[in-house]
């Protein structure tokens, strides 16, 4: 596991937070997104890691989580997209937007291999055309109840690329769950990985 830096906290003098900033050493060649987050799930593990608004309002409601508990479901959601076949090749479809749920989708694919995120405002065939050249095995979709445009698409493609069960979907409660197909799964052990290098994982058999 690395160890991060201290960065210059906020309110920082400017003069100040400038010069120590030059003095960190560059990070790792091999740094990665897992590896930052499981470093600062060690050093700061009750630290609020995400905040998802509930509202454009300023100081409104927003869902939680911390920087412990967000590692735990990015590996859980690794493990299940793994599962499911992504690798490197055979990316995620993700067809989602940044719910907190979408959030630990989009980066638990990105630990499991590979994920292809896509505007939900292109055509259906256009979509579809850009999960036929990645490889995509699974579409990640956020459900009706969540973004209507998403899903509109979503169903088009379960006609043209994806069957039912290589859909997984942010919202609802039935087999297709995100949130209950995640939380069905063990975590992904981080010690499985035999190479995890910008972005591209390769794992033992």
């Amino acid at each position: 596991m690395v160890t991060l830096p201290e960065f210059p906290r906020l309110g920082a003098d400017l003069g100040e937070a400038r010069a120590r900033l030059a003095a960190l050493p560059a990070p790792p060649a091999e740094l990665t997104f897992l590896d930052v987050l499981q470093a600062n799930a060690a050093r700061q593990p009750d630290k609020i890691a995400v905040s998802v608004l509930h509202s454009t309002v300023p100081g409104g409601p927003s869902t939680d989580m911390t920087y412990s508990a967000l590692t735990a479901e990015v590996l859980r959601a690794a493990a299940l997209f793994r599962a499911m076949g992504a690798r490197p090749d055979a990316p995620v479809l993700f067809l989602g937007i940044p719910t907190l749920e979408g959030l630990i989708a989009f980066w638990g694919a990105q630990v499991a291999g590979a994920v292809s995120p896509v505007n939900p405002f292109l055509s259906t065939d256009a979509i579809a055309d850009i999960a036929r050249s990645s490889g995509a095995r699974i579409l990640f979709t956020a459900g009706p109840t969540v973004s209507e445009a998403c899903w509109e698409r979503a169903r088009g493609l379960q006609s043209l690329v994806f069957d039912a069960a290589q859909v997984v979907v942010d919202g609802g409660d039935d087999s297709r769950s995100f949130a209950r197909m995640r939380a069905a799964t063990p975590p992904l052990d981080p010690a499985t990985f035999t190479e995890l290098r910008h972005g591209l994982n390769r794992y033992d058999s």
